[in-house]
């Protein structure tokens, strides 16, 4: 479980679908790791992406809607190297995602109580 000490805390999820191969790192470590995720499986590029709430046949529900802060979310094509995960853990950058960037991401489109704040107020854990 991530920490609920309100703290800012660095998630990073892989995952390649071809074994469907995906490991979980919080704060730069190894939290969790599986196989057979989705094997074999591709995500379409003209899919939408939700972040802090499950898109299912009721729709977009509050009781499911994250609730917290989101900063530097990015997306990349491929499975990013454990030392680029851990050095990213360790910094608040600049970093683009190549399929999403945070700079996308926050002039999207929103449902519920969303604020974007800038610059960033994401910071360096203790």
């Amino acid at each position: 479980m991530i920490p609920n000490d309100g703290m800012w805390h660095h998630v990073a999820v892989t995952w390649e679908n071809m074994h469907g191969s995906y490991e979980i790192f919080v704060d730069g470590q190894s939290w969790a790791t599986g196989n057979g995720f989705f094997a074999g499986n591709t995500i379409k590029s003209s899919g939408i992406v939700v972040v802090g709430n499950d898109k299912d046949g009721s729709g977009f529900e509050s009781r499911d809607a994250f609730v917290g802060s989101i900063s530097r979310l990015n997306v990349w094509d491929h499975v990013l190297p454990r030392d680029t995960i851990a050095l990213l853990s360790r910094r608040c950058g600049q970093e683009v995602g190549e399929i999403l960037s945070w700079n996308g991401v926050k002039v999207g489109e929103f449902y519920g109580e969303v604020y974007v704040r800038e610059p960033s107020s994401c910071q360096r854990y203790v």
